[in-house]
C-alpha cells in the first residue's frame, strides 16, 4: 500500500489482512539498513507464520538512498542518507491504515525489526509506547537515553555476542560502512536492557535460563509495569535469526527462527485502550462475516505531528537584518491528539541552544494524554545560534541570556503562537474547532522557564541586559499574556543574574508549577537551593514546587535526537517519569478542572516513581 507522509510517497507490504468483521493482531516488521520490504518478507518467515497463527503482518519500508537500498532515520544513524525522513510519522500513518483498512486490532499492534530496523523499533517504542502492545528489537542497540517511554511497554531484546556490526559492548560499529554513518556510538546492550527495566518498572531481579548457547533473562513486570526480556546467543552474530548468512563471518543467530521467537513473545499481550498500558491476555477475535466492519476510532493516544517552519511575525524585527528577512521567525511544531477535541493547549519554550524538538518526549506524553502541544523555536536563542558561536558554548549561552532583544522578545513568541493557534482553530482544515483557546498553559526549561515565568506575570530584570534598557536597573516591562491560565517552569530561576530580581516575583498572576533538583545549579555560580528558596517570593496562590534529590539541569529536557543529541545526563531517564507525572497532574487540575488530580501532585504519589540516584522528592505548596 502507498502512504503519503511528510511530502513523500512511501509504501508497505501487507499480508493476511483480516476478513470483513474480524479484528486481528498486527505485527509490523522493519528491514535492516540497505534492505527493503520485499527482502525482509522473503527472508524473515513472517508470511507463513501469520497465516498459521492468524495475524496481519506489515513489512514497512524506509527511504531509498541508493538503488533498491532503504534505511530508517533513527536520529543518529543514516539521517543524512535518508534526508531526515520522519519515520515516526510514517509508522504512525502505517498503524492508522492497518486499523482502518486491514482489520488490525488497535490494542494488539506489535513491532519488530532487525539491525537498522531494530534501532527504528527502539526509537518508535520510546516515542510511541502508548501505540504498541509489545516490541522486539533484534541485533540492535540504542544511541541515547534522552527520552523515556510515556508508559511501560513489554519488550524483547535479542542480540548475538559475536556481532561486530552492533557490538555488545557498545561504541562504533566494526563495519566501516556503518560507522561512517554513525553520529553517536551505540550504547552497550546491557545498559539498554537496564534502561528498559527501569522504564518498564520491571522487577530488577531477573530470572536467568541457560540453554546451550542461549542465555535468556526475564525481568517480570512489577506493579503497574511491564516485562523486559533479553536473549543473548554466545555463538550468534549479525543478521535475522535463523536465516543463512549472505557473507562470510559474523553469522546470524541460528539457535532459533526469529519470527517464531518474536511471535511467541507477542501472542499473549495486548494493551488497555485509552489507558496506554499493557494488559493481560490477547483480546478474543470476533469473526462476524455477516455484518460490515464496524468503524474504528483511532486510539486515544494516537498523535498527529504538524510542522509550521516558515512562520514569521512581521510586527517584530530581528536585530541586524533589513527587508523582508528582518521579520522575527517563530517556527512551531504541533503534537495533536486523535479525536475532534477541542483540546487544551500547551505552548512549550526551549532553553538556550535548543529547538522545537528539545522537549519532544514531554510533548508526546502530553499529547497522548489529551493536550494539543505547540513547541516553539526561538530564532534568536536556538541551536543554530549556539552552533554559530563555535567552541565557546558557555560564552554563547551567556550572550543569549543577556541579549536584551532576545530576553524581551521570547515571551512575545508565546503570544504569537497563541494568536496563530486562534487563527488555525477557525480556518485550518486539520485544526478547525480542535483547539480550546480558553484553556492555555505555557511550559519551558531554563531560558524557557524564564520565558514561562515572564508570560505568567514575573517581570524581567533590566540589570544584566546588553545593550542596556532604560532605566538600566530593576524590573522591566510586563510581558504577561492574559490568555495563559497556568505555567510549568522546569529549572525555574531565583533572584540574581541574569533574569530576575526579588521584586520580579510579585507580578506572578496565575498558578505556576516549578520542578528542579538539588544538583540543578544556576548561572553565575549560584546553587540550586536558591531556586527552591525563591518559591517563597512567588505572589498569589495555587502554586506547587517539586524538589528532586540529585536531579541535574539537563535531566529536564527530552530530545528525541531528531535534530541532534541532547547534552548527556545519566539520570535523565530517572527524572523524566516524575517530571511528566507532576506536569500532567498540575495541568489536569488547571486546564481540565480535574480536582482529583491534585492528589497525584504530592510527595506520597510521586515517591513510587523514584528510581536510582533520584531517591527523594519534596512538594511545596502555597
Amino acid at each position: 500500500m502507498t502512504i503519503h507522509v511528510g511530502g513523500a510517497t512511501r509504501r508497505a507490504i501487507v499480508v493476511n489482512s483480516a476478513p470483513t468483521g474480524e479484528r486481528r493482531p498486527a505485527v509490523i516488521v522493519l528491514h535492516g539498513g540497505m534492505g527493503s520490504a520485499e527482502d525482509m518478507r522473503a527472508r524473515s518467515g513472517f508470511d507463513q507464520l501469520s497465516r498459521a497463527e492468524g495475524f496481519v503482518v506489515a513489512y514497512g519500508e524506509g527511504t531509498e538512498f541508493r538503488d533498491g537500498m532503504h534505511a530508517w532515520n533513527t536520529g543518529y544513524l543514516l539521517r543524512r542518507q535518508v534526508r531526515g525522513a520522519d519515520d515516526i510519522a510514517y509508522l504512525d500513518a502505517l498503524i492508522d491504515r492497518l486499523v482502518t483498512d486491514h482489520g488490525a486490532d488497535p490494542a494488539r499492534i506489535f513491532m519488530t525489526g532487525g539491525s537498522n530496523g531494530g534501532m527504528m523499533t527502539f526509537a518508535y517504542a520510546v516515542q510511541r509506547a502508548q501505540r504498541l502492545a509489545a516490541a522486539a528489537p533484534v541485533v540492535a542497540s540504542m544511541f541515547s537515553f534522552d527520552a523515556v517511554p510515556s508508559t511501560p511497554l513489554p519488550i524483547l531484546v535479542i542480540n548475538g555476542a559475536k556481532d561486530d556490526e552492533v557490538p555488545l559492548a557498545g561504541g562504533m560499529s566494526k563495519n566501516p560502512i556503518v560507522s561512517q554513518a554513525q553520529a553517536a556510538p551505540f550504547k552497550p546492550v546491557h545498559e539498554v536492557v537496564d534502561f528498559w527495566v527501569k522504564a518498564n518498572a520491571s522487577e530488577t531481579d531477573g530470572k536467568t535460563v541457560i540453554d546451550g548457547t542461549l542465555t535468556t533473562v526475564t525481568y517480570a513486570a512489577g506493579p503497574g509495569g511491564a516485562a523486559t526480556e533479553f536473549i543473548l546467543d554466545s555463538a550468534g552474530g549479525h543478521g535475522w535469526p535463523g536465516v543463512r548468512a549472505r557473507r562470510d563471518g559474523n553469522a546470524p543467530i541460528m539457535a532459533f527462527r526469529g519470527a517464531e521467537r518474536v511471535w511467541a513473545f507477542f501472542k499473549d499481550k495486548s494493551r488497555a485502550m485509552g489507558a496506554g498500558k499493557a494488559a493481560g491476555p490477547a483480546l478474543p477475535r470476533s469473526p462476524d462475516t455477516t455484518s460490515p466492519t464496524p468503524p474504528v476510532a483511532p486510539a486515544a493516544s494516537a498523535i498527529t505531528v504538524l510542522e509550521f517552519p516558515d512562520l514569521v511575525d512581521p510586527a517584530r524585527v530581528t536585530p541586524g537584518r533589513t527587508g523582508p528577512a528582518a521579520a522575527r521567525a517563530v517556527p512551531i511544531k504541533m503534537h495533536l491528539p486523535a479525536g475532534k477535541g477541542p483540546f487544551p493547549v500547551v505552548v512549550v519554550s526551549h532553553g538556550a541552544g535548543g529547538d522545537w524538538d528539545t522537549h519532544v518526549g514531554q510533548a508526546q506524553d502530553l499529547a497522548a494524554n489529551g493536550y494539543a502541544v505547540l513547541c516553539l523555536q526561538h530564532a534568536g536563542s536556538d541551536r543554530a545560534r549556539l552552533k554559530g558561536g563555535g567552541v565557546r558554548m558557555v560564552k554563547t549561552i551567556e550572550a543569549m541570556t543577556r541579549d536584551a532583544d532576545e530576553v524581551l522578545t521570547r515571551p512575545r513568541d508565546v503570544s504569537f503562537a497563541i494568536d496563530r493557534a486562534t487563527e488555525w482553530n477557525g480556518s485550518h482544515e486539520r485544526l478547525r474547532g480542535r483547539l480550546d483557546l480558553g484553556r492555555v498553559a505555557v511550559m519551558g526549561h531554563s531560558f524557557g522557564a524564564y520565558t514561562t515565568m515572564a508570560v505568567c506575570g514575573m517581570r524581567p530584570a533590566l540589570d544584566w541586559l546588553v545593550p542596556s534598557v532604560e532605566p538600566g536597573k530593576g524590573t522591566g516591562p510586563d510581558l504577561r499574556d492574559p490568555r495563559v491560565r497556568c505555567g510549568v517552569a522546569l529549572s525555574p530561576q531565583g533572584p540574581g543574574e541574569p533574569f530576575f530580581v526579588a521584586e520580579s516575583f510579585g507580578g506572578l498572576s496565575v498558578p505556576l508549577l516549578g520542578i528542579t533538583g538539588t544538583k540543578d545549579d544556576q548561572q553565575a555560580g549560584r546553587k540550586a537551593i536558591q531556586r527552591k528558596e525563591a518559591f517563597a517570593l512567588w505572589a498569589g496562590k495555587g502554586h506547587r514546587f517539586v524538589w528532586l534529590a540529585n536531579a541535574k539541569h539537563n535531566d529536564f529536557t527530552s530530545s528525541s535526537g531528531a535534530t541532534g543529541a541532547s547534552l548527556p545526563s545519566a539520570t535523565r531517564p530517572e527524572v523524566q517519569p516524575v517530571t511528566r507525572a507532576a506536569t500532567r497532574a498540575f495541568l489536569d487540575v488547571h486546564l481540565k478542572g480535574d480536582a482529583g488530580a491534585a492528589v497525584r501532585l504530592s510527595a506520597d504519589s510521586l515517591r513510587p516513581l523514584l528510581r536510582g540516584e533520584i531517591d527523594g522528592v519534596e512538594v511545596l505548596a502555597k
